[in-house]
Protein backbone atom coordinates (compact mmCIF):
# COMPACT_ATOMS: atom_id res chain seq x y z
CA UNK A 1 0.00 0.00 0.00
CA UNK A 2 1.37 3.40 -0.93
CA UNK A 3 1.51 6.37 1.43
CA UNK A 4 -1.21 8.07 -0.62
CA UNK A 5 -3.48 5.01 -0.53
CA UNK A 6 -2.91 4.61 3.21
CA UNK A 7 -3.74 8.26 3.90
CA UNK A 8 -6.88 8.17 1.74
CA UNK A 9 -8.02 4.86 3.31
CA UNK A 10 -7.45 6.25 6.83
CA UNK A 11 -9.74 9.17 5.91
CA UNK A 12 -12.42 6.72 4.73
CA UNK A 13 -11.81 7.01 0.99
CA UNK A 14 -10.84 4.46 -1.63
CA UNK A 15 -9.62 6.57 -4.54
CA UNK A 16 -5.88 6.40 -3.66
CA UNK A 17 -5.23 2.95 -5.12
CA UNK A 18 -2.30 2.38 -7.45
CA UNK A 19 -2.75 1.49 -11.11
CA UNK A 20 -2.07 -2.18 -10.37
CA UNK A 21 -4.51 -2.33 -7.45
CA UNK A 22 -7.20 -0.97 -9.77
CA UNK A 23 -6.20 -3.30 -12.62
CA UNK A 24 -6.27 -6.37 -10.36
CA UNK A 25 -9.66 -5.34 -8.97
CA UNK A 26 -11.18 -5.28 -12.48
CA UNK A 27 -11.11 -9.09 -12.70
CA UNK A 28 -10.51 -10.86 -9.40
CA UNK A 29 -10.55 -14.27 -11.13
CA UNK A 30 -7.16 -13.53 -12.71
CA UNK A 31 -3.93 -13.93 -10.73
CA UNK A 32 -2.37 -10.78 -9.29
CA UNK A 33 0.92 -10.53 -11.13
CA UNK A 34 2.50 -8.60 -13.93
CA UNK A 35 5.07 -9.77 -16.45
CA UNK A 36 7.64 -7.80 -18.40
CA UNK A 37 9.34 -9.20 -21.48
CA UNK A 38 12.37 -7.11 -22.37
CA UNK A 39 14.30 -7.93 -25.50
CA UNK A 40 17.55 -6.43 -26.63
CA UNK A 41 19.92 -6.86 -29.51
CA UNK A 42 23.33 -5.45 -30.20
CA UNK A 43 22.17 -4.38 -33.66
CA UNK A 44 20.80 -0.88 -33.12
CA UNK A 45 19.01 -0.93 -36.48
CA UNK A 46 16.71 -3.77 -35.28
CA UNK A 47 13.41 -3.07 -33.59
CA UNK A 48 13.45 -3.85 -29.87
CA UNK A 49 10.27 -5.62 -28.89
CA UNK A 50 8.82 -6.37 -25.52
CA UNK A 51 5.55 -6.71 -23.68
CA UNK A 52 3.81 -5.91 -20.43
CA UNK A 53 1.00 -8.21 -19.32
CA UNK A 54 -1.31 -8.23 -16.32
CA UNK A 55 -2.39 -11.60 -14.93
CA UNK A 56 -1.14 -13.59 -17.89
CA UNK A 57 2.05 -14.63 -19.66
CA UNK A 58 3.14 -14.44 -23.27
CA UNK A 59 1.61 -17.62 -24.77
CA UNK A 60 4.84 -18.89 -26.36
CA UNK A 61 6.72 -18.48 -23.04
CA UNK A 62 4.04 -19.56 -20.55
CA UNK A 63 5.14 -23.22 -20.23
CA UNK A 64 8.82 -22.37 -19.75
CA UNK A 65 8.05 -19.66 -17.21
CA UNK A 66 5.59 -21.85 -15.30
CA UNK A 67 8.27 -24.58 -15.06
CA UNK A 68 10.79 -22.13 -13.58
CA UNK A 69 11.30 -21.93 -9.83
CA UNK A 70 9.95 -18.80 -8.16
CA UNK A 71 12.44 -16.08 -7.28
CA UNK A 72 12.79 -15.80 -3.49
CA UNK A 73 11.26 -12.58 -2.19
CA UNK A 74 11.88 -10.79 1.09
CA UNK A 75 10.07 -11.35 3.29
CA UNK A 76 9.36 -14.84 1.97
CA UNK A 77 5.59 -14.51 2.33
CA UNK A 78 3.48 -11.43 1.66
CA UNK A 79 6.25 -8.98 0.76
CA UNK A 80 5.01 -5.39 0.76
CA UNK A 81 7.31 -4.41 -2.10
CA UNK A 82 8.95 -6.15 -5.04
CA UNK A 83 12.01 -7.11 -3.00
CA UNK A 84 14.19 -10.11 -3.87
CA UNK A 85 17.15 -11.81 -2.26
CA UNK A 86 20.29 -10.90 -4.16
CA UNK A 87 23.00 -13.56 -3.96
CA UNK A 88 25.68 -11.65 -5.82
CA UNK A 89 26.62 -9.74 -8.94
CA UNK A 90 29.34 -9.58 -11.56
CA UNK A 91 30.70 -7.16 -14.10
CA UNK A 92 32.07 -8.07 -17.53
CA UNK A 93 35.17 -9.50 -15.81
CA UNK A 94 33.15 -12.59 -14.81
CA UNK A 95 34.07 -12.40 -11.11
CA UNK A 96 31.06 -13.11 -8.89
CA UNK A 97 30.96 -10.68 -5.99
CA UNK A 98 29.00 -11.45 -2.86
CA UNK A 99 27.03 -8.99 -0.78
CA UNK A 100 26.31 -8.55 2.89
CA UNK A 101 23.05 -7.28 4.30
CA UNK A 102 21.91 -5.06 7.14
CA UNK A 103 18.34 -6.34 6.84
CA UNK A 104 17.64 -8.23 10.04
CA UNK A 105 16.75 -11.88 9.40
CA UNK A 106 17.46 -11.79 5.66
CA UNK A 107 19.68 -14.68 4.50
CA UNK A 108 21.34 -12.50 1.85
CA UNK A 109 21.22 -8.95 0.51
CA UNK A 110 17.78 -7.56 -0.31
CA UNK A 111 17.20 -5.54 -3.48
CA UNK A 112 14.03 -3.70 -4.49
CA UNK A 113 13.08 -4.23 -8.14
CA UNK A 114 11.32 -1.22 -9.56
CA UNK A 115 10.60 -0.58 -13.21
CA UNK A 116 10.09 3.15 -12.91
CA UNK A 117 12.26 4.56 -10.15
CA UNK A 118 15.11 6.92 -10.89
CA UNK A 119 16.86 5.77 -7.72
CA UNK A 120 18.76 2.54 -7.14
CA UNK A 121 17.31 0.58 -4.23
CA UNK A 122 20.16 -1.82 -3.51
CA UNK A 123 22.82 -2.43 -0.87
CA UNK A 124 25.29 0.44 -0.54
CA UNK A 125 28.22 -1.87 -1.28
CA UNK A 126 26.66 -2.82 -4.64
CA UNK A 127 25.79 0.75 -5.57
CA UNK A 128 29.29 2.01 -4.69
CA UNK A 129 30.93 -0.84 -6.60
CA UNK A 130 28.71 -0.34 -9.62
CA UNK A 131 28.72 3.43 -9.92
CA UNK A 132 32.30 3.77 -8.74
CA UNK A 133 33.43 1.85 -11.84
CA UNK A 134 31.53 3.97 -14.36
CA UNK A 135 33.68 6.63 -16.05
CA UNK A 136 32.45 10.11 -15.18
CA UNK A 137 30.24 8.98 -12.28
CA UNK A 138 30.58 10.82 -8.99
CA UNK A 139 29.06 10.65 -5.52
CA UNK A 140 27.78 13.82 -3.88
CA UNK A 141 27.88 13.60 -0.07
CA UNK A 142 25.79 16.78 0.05
CA UNK A 143 22.72 15.14 -1.51
CA UNK A 144 23.73 11.53 -0.79
CA UNK A 145 23.41 10.41 -4.42
CA UNK A 146 25.46 9.32 -7.37
CA UNK A 147 25.44 11.27 -10.62
CA UNK A 148 25.99 8.98 -13.60
CA UNK A 149 26.48 10.02 -17.24
CA UNK A 150 23.58 8.72 -19.33
CA UNK A 151 25.81 7.68 -22.24
CA UNK A 152 27.85 5.09 -20.33
CA UNK A 153 27.24 1.39 -20.92
CA UNK A 154 27.67 -1.14 -18.13
CA UNK A 155 27.77 -4.92 -18.45
CA UNK A 156 26.29 -6.24 -15.20
CA UNK A 157 24.71 -9.52 -14.12
CA UNK A 158 22.77 -10.17 -10.91
CA UNK A 159 22.58 -13.55 -9.19
CA UNK A 160 19.03 -13.96 -7.88
CA UNK A 161 17.79 -17.20 -6.35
Amino acid sequence: MSLIDGTVAAAGGNWGHSFLQNAFAQDTSKPNYIAFLLERTTDRSEVHEGSFTIGELEPDLADAISATAHIPTWPASQPKRWSVLLDGYEFADGIKRSLTTNVQGAPSAVALLDTGASYTYAPESLVTSLYGNIPGASFSPTIGMWSVPCDQQVNLAFWIG
